[in-house]
């Protein structure tokens, strides 16, 4: 976990200092804060996360992502790293590949998986499929997610934001579905709020900032925290 936290620490100072030492049309990225509280059983979970992406030529790029997650009184921190190689056959779509590694509750894993993008301006979605695997123990898993949102409004300021995920980890299996309002102002800043129901038992609120540097990310985050925030 430490050699993990160090190499976290070394990728988000030398994408910053990429961003800074190159003009924003060849690099991009996205800063995001967020609290949820479990209101079943009533523990807060915090998240603080980072992507940074090439704008190369549009056709193929990367991107990084980072961040660290923390539940409330529980020796739970998170850090995460995660690579995506992305190919943009068309002006509205995107297709990447991404591999991951997280340390989980003691357990580190390397999550693999697909992904998908379709962006018409207003609508967008997104979508993915991806195998888990632990470090060293931990369940095997396969996991699809699915993000939609529709922005709305006399300067498309307003975005209504759903969807859901689901983990098959062999013994069990974890399930989310969420709904929520977003609201952006000027270019670069945004503000989201979120319910979501898990396992149809747990209700978890979500509120959240995020600021774009550029033209943002690419692809959301996959880091399992941010897909099941009450686990």
């Amino acid at each position: 976990m430490r050699k993990f936290f160090f190499l976290a620490a070394a990728t988000i100072f030398t994408s910053a200092a990429l961003l800074t030492a190159h003009a924003q049309d060849l690099f991009s990225g996205e800063l995001e804060l967020g609290i949820s509280r479990n209101t079943t059983t009533g523990t807060f979970f915090k998240r603080v996360e980072g992507s940074f992406a090439s704008d190369f030529d549009g056709k193929f790029d990367f991107q990084i992502d980072l961040g660290m997650s923390k539940y409330e009184a529980v020796n739970s921190t998170s850090p995460f790293l995660a690579l995506h190689l992305l190919w943009q056959p068309s002006e509205k779509v995107d297709l990447g590949l991404f591999i991951s590694g997280e340390d989980r509750l003691g357990t580190s894993y390397t999550i693999e998986g697909l992904e998908m993008a379709y962006d018409t301006g207003p609508f967008r979605a997104e979508g993915y499929v991806a195998f888990q695997d632990p470090i060293l123990a931990g369940p095997h898993g396969e996991l699809a997610g699915l993000d939609l949102s529709y922005a709305f409004g006399s300067t498309d300021q307003w975005s209504l934001i759903g969807g859901g995920h689901y983990a098959d980890l062999g013994a069990t299996t974890v399930d989310t579905v969420y709904l929520g309002l977003a609201r952006r102002f000027g270019d670069d800043f945004e503000v989201e709020a979120r319910v979501a129901q898990t396992d149809g038992t747990d209700t978890v609120i979500t509120v959240g900032a995020r600021v774009a540097l550029g033209r943002g990310a690419r692809f959301n985050r996959r880091d399992w925290y941010a897909a099941f925030p009450s686990y």
